[in-house]
C-alpha cells in the first residue's frame, strides 16, 4: 500500500508556476524599491536583505516543483524545454510570451 499522493494536473502547475513568478518579481521589485530609498545597513536595508533571501528560497522551491512536474510528464527534449517554461519562463504579456507557449528554439539552420 502506497502512501502516494496524487499529485497536481500539468494545468495546475501551469498557475501554479505563474503565481510564483509573479511572487518572485514582486520580492525582487520590492527589495530594490527599498534598497533605493534606504541606507543598506538601517531597518529597511536588512528588510530588503530578507526579501532577497525570500526570493533566493521560493528559486530553490520553483525549481523543486519543476523537477516534479518533469518526472511526472517525461518526454523528449522538446517537452523538457515546454515544461521548463513552466516555472522558469515569461509570463502572460511579457516580451518573449506568445499565446502561452514557449518558442520553439532554432536547431542552427537545419
Amino acid at each position: 500500500m502506497s502512501n502516494r499522493k496524487p499529485g497536481v494536473t500539468f494545468d495546475r502547475h501551469k498557475q501554479i508556476g505563474t503565481e510564483l513568478k509573479k511572487v518572485q518579481r514582486l520580492l525582487v521589485s520590492l527589495a530594490v524599491e527599498i534598497q533605493t530609498a534606504y541606507a543598506k545597513n538601517g531597518p529597511a536595508g536588512r528588510a530588503a536583505d530578507k526579501l532577497l533571501r525570500a526570493e533566493r528560497s521560493l528559486l530553490h522551491a520553483r525549481s523543486a516543483l519543476e523537477d516534479v512536474m518533469t518526472e511526472e510528464v517525461g518526454g523528449g527534449q522538446w517537452v523538457a524545454l515546454r515544461l521548463a517554461d513552466v516555472y522558469f519562463g515569461t509570463l502572460p504579456g511579457e516580451r518573449g510570451h506568445e499565446d502561452g507557449q514557449p518558442t520553439k528554439p532554432s536547431t542552427g539552420g537545419q
